[in-house]
């Protein structure tokens, strides 16, 4: 699901592989179809090479999907490693392909990660909770900065 600059050589790669009855490219698909597919995933995978933050991520997790993702920028605040999925080091294909037969293999390790996963995104991906985060931040340097001149103007 999505789409990128390297669609049309991922295309090639499935083609020349053989894959074509196997591996399908969905490209953008509405908020409804990912849902959809989300309930259907077993694992979710998030290969990227350069991430500030994954809403895909949250999504997976919020549907009890464990989720492997790049050790990569803001990865590893959309999510905790070894309780709600796993980060795999960069470019490092044997490990990824291993992580994920390890929770193909494992239903009950997929079971614990998703619902660790949705637990995750109610308390840290919730956007009540992040709007909140956010006030006390701004609230607290409006705070801080009045204190500050007043400080300065006595």
């Amino acid at each position: 699901i999505g789409d990128g600059p390297i669609r049309d050589a991922l295309l090639q790669t499935i083609e020349e592989s053989g894959l074509n009855d196997t591996v399908k490219l969905l490209g953008a698909q509405p908020r409804d179809k990912i849902i959809e597919f989300l309930g259907k995933t077993d694992v979710f995978l998030l290969p990227s090479k350069n991430e500030a933050f994954s809403v895909a991520l949250l999504e997976a997790q919020a549907m009890e999907v464990p989720v492997v993702a790049c050790n990569v920028g803001g990865i590893s605040s959309a999510m905790n490693d070894q309780q709600t999925g796993f980060l795999v080091p960069l470019n490092d294909v044997e490990y990824t392909v291993k992580t994920i037969m390890k929770l193909f293999d494992n239903e009950t390790l997929r079971s614990s990660l998703g619902k660790a996963g949705r637990k995750f995104v109610e308390n840290h991906g919730n956007i009540k909770n992040i709007n909140h985060q956010l006030e006390e931040i701004y609230f607290g340097n409006i705070r801080s900065r009045n204190r500050h001149a007043v400080l300065l103007s006595v």
